[in-house]
């Protein structure tokens, strides 16, 4: 996983830096050139997750900025595996589906994500 500021929300946000910890201290830096070919497109913001709050203050995202958080790319594909089966087992298709939570675990040796919770276009959560 990276840690990335974005410059903005929405479709026209850019990466502008990642966030990096050295020796216990978040810290901006350069964003590295090769991590397109090895993380997914996919940004997830987590500046409104409590587990965040400390790189948040640390960094010290100013107007706009975001923080966000980039998945390896097979980490990328076991995730959207599980929201993929997930709809699927309930009878839906995936732009019905507004979000998903869970967890990774480790099962049999390989990486899984266990879905907790589905929430549907305009419904309540399905667990």
């Amino acid at each position: 996983m990276i840690l990335v500021v974005l410059n903005g929300s929405g479709g026209d946000a850019l990466i502008r830096e990642q966030v990096e910890n050295d020796a216990g201290i978040w810290r901006r830096a350069a964003y590295p050139s090769t991590a397109s070919t090895k993380y997914s497109n996919r940004l997830r913001i987590v500046d409104h997750v409590p587990a965040f709050d400390d790189v948040r203050r640390a960094v010290n995202l100013r107007g706009q900025e975001r923080l966000a958080v980039l998945l390896p790319l097979n980490v990328e594909r076991v995730l959207e595996s599980a929201q993929m089966e997930a709809a699927y087992k309930r009878g839906l298709i995936m732009n019905q589906i507004d979000n998903f939570a869970g967890r990774f675990t480790l099962r049999g040796g390989a990486l899984a994500f266990d879905i907790t919770h589905v929430g549907e276009n305009g419904r309540k959560a399905v667990r």
